[in-house]
């Protein structure tokens, strides 16, 4: 019977990729460095320092953490949309989950900031019973320990979890913790979505998961 669902944010909740794309092709051209949003797109999924590694494998450990830093600065003042991103469905899904007393999570490298800004933008403050985020963990996804930590403090056994990804690195965080996954197809990031349970198109899906589990 499922007890809980954790949800990621990025492509799940909100879709942001195409927001996170565009923040880096204009960071970068600022500085005469010039991405295809295809280049961007293929990045989906993965944190930070893994992106600017990739992007720059030349560079020393010491300039790629300046360079971040930079960005990170940039970042704040980058406007970011997130009542126009909300995924449909979403809220109707949250609404619903609630009324059958089931519990919910975010579960996302994300920051904190950015994870409690969405929240308030699209006014979800009280849809969720507990926020984990990547940012106060030595390893994040695909690492489980954000998924663990998510376990321990909503108690609940590993077969009464459903968390919904899209990505495969979160994919396998969720699989890592024993959990069971629905991933949100996401063709055009190339992700790999095999090690998922089940594959859906839209958030709402989950309901009718959620329906037939519990009705065994």
């Amino acid at each position: 019977m499922i007890k809980a669902v954790l949800f990621d944010m990025d492509g799940v909740l909100i879709d942001s990729e195409p927001v996170y794309s565009q923040r880096k092709i204009d960071f970068f051209s600022q500085y005469g460095c010039h991405f295809t949003k295809e280049r961007m797109n293929s990045f989906a999924g993965l944190d930070l320092d893994v992106i600017m590694q990739k992007l720059f494998p030349e560079k020393p450990g010491a300039e790629l953490e300046r360079i971040i830093d930079i960005y990170k600065q940039f970042s704040e003042t980058y406007p970011f949309p997130y009542a126009e991103i909300l995924n449909a469905g979403v809220k109707e899904t949250l609404r619903a989950l609630k009324q059958q007393h089931i519990k919910t999570a975010i579960v996302s490298t994300s920051p904190k900031k950015s994870i409690n800004e969405m929240i308030s933008t699209c006014n979800l403050e009280t849809m969720f019973d507990l926020i984990v985020s990547g940012e106060d963990y030595p390893k994040s996804k695909p690492d489980p320990a954000v998924y663990n930590a998510a376990r321990d403090v909503l108690g609940y056994k590993a077969d009464e979890y459903l968390v919904i990804e899209d990505s495969d690195t979160g994919i396998s965080a969720a699989k890592g913790s024993g959990l069971l996954v629905a991933a949100i197809r996401a063709d055009k990031y190339g992700f790999l979505q095999d090690q998922a349970d089940i594959l859906i198109d839209t958030v709402d899906e989950v309901l009718d998961i959620i329906k037939k589990i519990n009705k065994e």
